[in-house]
């Protein structure tokens, strides 16, 4: 563990960044985490030991506020965001993908609906952008979730807009669960029993990259084969869970549009 994580102080929230060779777009992630209206907070980046100098490069921001680490995740990016919660001395954490960037009221507006609701998750909608965020070119419109049976149908969270209270977190490292994990992680917190809230406006600025249309189908027809096997890994976990029935219909629901996809749309 670096001497500096060792030696710190506790703070309110502990941020936390995994990143692989992205050191162009990590600088804008970084910088929008710093210039945050609401500054208790330390910054936890983990790099899965990146093409260039990492350290130097955190070293170029003088921020106290940042701890580096370096760990090999094998491709599971969960296991660096647990190496990440693991060091964190918050009693709440937020993620941030190292391509995204956050609006600067991100943190002060979501603890005021921590504080004023006593919820233990509150996440948002985000602004899509291309190359620069002057170049919105939409957002997202995930209402509220309300109960575990809305939750169950979609993922309405995005990993880079959570603030969630710092107590028995951990992303699934289950290669099978790969794009799909924080969703079966924020599932498991419904379950629990962790109140979720919502704000009503975007606080991330989420980026859009481009990639070809026959990559988008092969990662279609994976996520739903992801899904069937998070649904079951759920039903295991919870037997006597009140929506088991709802699980069941949302297995058959993705089991038929993989067989559909790969059947009418594999080729093409």
């Amino acid at each position: 563990m670096p001497e500096q994580i060792q030696n710190r102080l506790a703070p309110k929230l502990s941020v936390i960044v995994t990143t692989f060779n992205r050191k162009e777009y990590l600088t804008e992630t970084i910088q929008s985490i710093l210039d945050q209206s609401y500054q208790d907070f330390e910054l936890i980046v983990v790099d899965n030991y990146s093409n260039y100098d990492f350290l130097a490069f955190i070293d170029s921001f003088k921020s106290e506020k940042i701890f580096p680490i370096q760990n090999n995740n094998n491709g599971v990016i969960a296991i660096n965001r647990n190496v990440g919660i693991s060091h964190a001395e918050g009693k709440y954490l937020a993620f941030c993908d190292d391509d995204d960037v956050w609006v600067k009221n991100k943190l002060h507006d979501q603890m005021i609906i921590i504080n004023e609701t006593q919820c233990d998750i509150v996440y948002s909608d985000m602004f899509l952008f291309k190359e620069d965020i002057s170049n919105i070119v939409g957002r997202t419109s995930n209402n509220k979730t309300h109960n575990l049976k809305e939750m169950i149908k979609r993922n309405p969270i995005n990993t880079s807009s959570v603030l969630v209270r710092n107590e028995n977190i951990l992303f699934p490292e289950d290669p099978n669960l790969l794009a799909v994990e924080d969703y079966s992680l924020w599932l498991n917190l419904f379950i629990k029993g962790f109140r979720f809230a919502a704000t009503e406006y975007p606080t991330v600025y989420f980026r859009i990259s481009g990639s070809n249309t026959s990559g988008h189908k092969k990662m279609y027809s994976a996520k739903h084969l992801k899904l069937i096997y998070l649904y079951i890994s759920l039903l295991i976990q919870n037997p006597n869970l009140q929506v088991k029935r709802q699980i069941m219909i949302q297995i058959l629901i993705n089991m038929l549009k993989y067989f559909y996809k790969e059947k009418f749309c594999g080729n093409k």
